[in-house]
């Protein structure tokens, strides 16, 4: 991120009403470190669970595999809200975020791909770099909600005082942020591509694709979650929504085969269950962690 947002938050921290109450001092900092630790352990959990489920009843395996492909996209999404929009200073937030980043994607690689540790050698920073590509190109989407809608995801809305400008303005070093942001991907997919050789040329179609079908679901959830108020309203909104995202999917599919990222094969009654398995898996995996969270006081708020 730019330095002028780390500057900023480094003297929110030392300026605000509430910088007595240091993290440390707060119950819903360890809940959250919690939180974290035990998405990583879901991760390797969750992708074990469905690996030997692939071998159980006919016609489950595809739906099962989409919805944990539709888990490990919407856990990068999570890291991405949070690398964007999270609380803490620049630095400490974006180095959590990609230790988290990186002991998921080796959870992934020691259970899915291989238990040889010299294959793991490879394979490791390789699901590594690709996991943090993946969180980085959702950190970059929502990048302009920081400063063009002024919205923080934070527990306490004493860190983060008013910054005296207002909304939907945008200065030359709010450019500069989202420059560095971007570099950060293409960096990564760069440094992919020299790992993977001639096996990295989808890296560029299949991130896009897949990071805009879980941004469909996962990015009204979060917001249906975190929302100040009518919380109840805003996730029969968000349900509605992912209704209508699943069935409009199966029926392009449907008409063209081409957009069917999985198994049309698995379709019952005009319908793709597997997109209804990939998109439930997002809204679950991103609700539940942030509903936790949203109990302990977890929501967005507003800089003005």
């Amino acid at each position: 991120m730019a330095s002028a947002t780390f500057v900023h938050e480094i003297n929110v921290a030392d300026c605000a009403p509430g910088a007595g109450a240091i993290w440390w001092r707060r119950g819903h900092s360890y809940a959250f470190i919690a939180v974290a630790l035990a998405e990583v352990a879901l991760t390797w959990g969750v992708v074990r669970l469905v690996e030997n489920f692939v071998n159980g009843p006919r016609g489950f395996e595809n739906a099962a595999t989409a919805a944990m492909i539709g888990f490990l996209f919407a856990q990068c999404f999570l890291l991405g809200l949070w690398a964007t929009l999270g609380g803490l200073p620049t630095v400490p937030r974006w180095l959590i975020v990609g230790t988290v980043s990186t002991a998921g994607a080796l959870a992934v690689t020691c259970e899915m791909l291989t238990t040889n540790w010299e294959q793991f050698i490879f394979q490791g920073p390789v699901m590594a770099l690709f996991a943090g590509l993946t969180m980085a190109g959702f950190a970059v989407v929502l990048l302009p909600l920081r400063r063009l809608a002024g919205w923080r995801v934070d527990f306490d809305a004493a860190y983060h005082p008013a910054t005296g400008r207002r909304r939907g303005q945008i200065e030359l070093m709010d450019f500069a942020a989202l420059f560095c942001a971007v570099a950060l991907p293409l960096t990564l997919c760069r440094s992919l591509i020299e790992l993977m050789g001639n096996d990295a040329a989808d890296i560029g179609v299949i991130v896009p694709i897949f990071g805009a079908l879980v941004l469909t679901t996962a990015a009204p959830t979060a917001y249906a979650v975190l929302a100040r108020r009518r919380v109840w309203i805003g996730l029969t909104i968000s349900s509605m929504w992912l209704l209508a995202v699943c069935v409009v999917q199966s029926l392009l599919a449907a008409r063209f085969p081409d957009l069917d990222v999985f198994d049309g094969r698995s379709s019952v009654w005009g319908l793709n269950w597997t997109a209804f398995a990939f998109h439930f898996g997002i809204a679950a995996t991103v609700a539940l962690p942030l509903g936790v969270l949203r109990l302990l006081g977890l929501k967005i708020i507003t800089i003005q």
